[in-house]
């Protein structure tokens, strides 16, 4: 596995962040570059991406206050 520029960084979140769900990209769905992946185990439910936005959230809440 190869690593890339923080500018090739930087231009896939910009497209992230402008881009609409559903049109330019599936929400909920893991890329590699601009590569849609097949996951085995996806949270049906939720519960797992909530868990760890919540632990994200605490882990991070020191930098955003």
């Amino acid at each position: 596995m190869g690593t890339i520029s923080p500018a090739k960084s930087a231009q896939r979140l910009v497209k992230l962040a402008l881009g609409t769900p559903g049109v330019d990209f599936t929400d909920g769905a893991v890329y590699n570059g601009n590569h849609l992946l097949k996951v085995k185990n996806q949270d049906a439910n939720g519960q797992d991406g909530q868990a760890l936005w919540e632990a994200s959230m605490r882990a991070v809440a020191d930098y955003l206050a």
